[in-house]
């Protein structure tokens, strides 16, 4: 593994979770390559693939439906050169019964050679927690 590039890696994403608890969306997509896409579990509530950066902010105006708060922790981020994996908590409130969840979740970036990422991939530790916390 290369450290300059593995370094840069950690750089990418580390600016991604920030600009998206920002909610700077404007600063994120030219971090994104023409061919990102945003993959969740087909059987999530939300789940398929979101194409682009439109895709990206579909899935994001898919979380702010279905949840009305959102407070999120990196827990660990572990790189290499070609992508990264976040482990995060998630506390949510549900739109449809009010209710606190934790969630807790890895997502695999994937890395393109100009390093602009090309995919997140969620996962979900409780399928069946997150599916109750999007449900409407």
């Amino acid at each position: 593994m290369k450290h300059d590039r593995a370094d840069a890696v950690r750089d990418l994403v580390t600016r991604v979770y920030a600009l998206a608890q920002a909610g700077d969306f404007d600063s994120i997509r030219p971090l994104f390559s023409p061919d990102f896409s945003f993959v969740e579990a087909d059987d999530l509530e939300i789940g398929g693939t979101y194409a682009g950066f439109d895709g990206y902010l579909a899935i994001w105006g898919e979380v702010a439906r279905r949840w009305t708060a959102v407070s999120s922790r990196l827990v660990d981020l572990t790189v290499s050169d070609r992508g990264a994996v976040g482990i995060m908590e998630l506390d949510v409130v549900s739109a449809a019964d009010g209710r606190s969840y934790n969630l807790e979740i890895a997502e695999l970036f994937e890395v393109a050679d100009d390093l602009t990422i090309t995919r997140i991939k969620p996962f979900y530790f409780n399928t069946r927690l997150a599916n109750q916390s999007l449900a409407l």
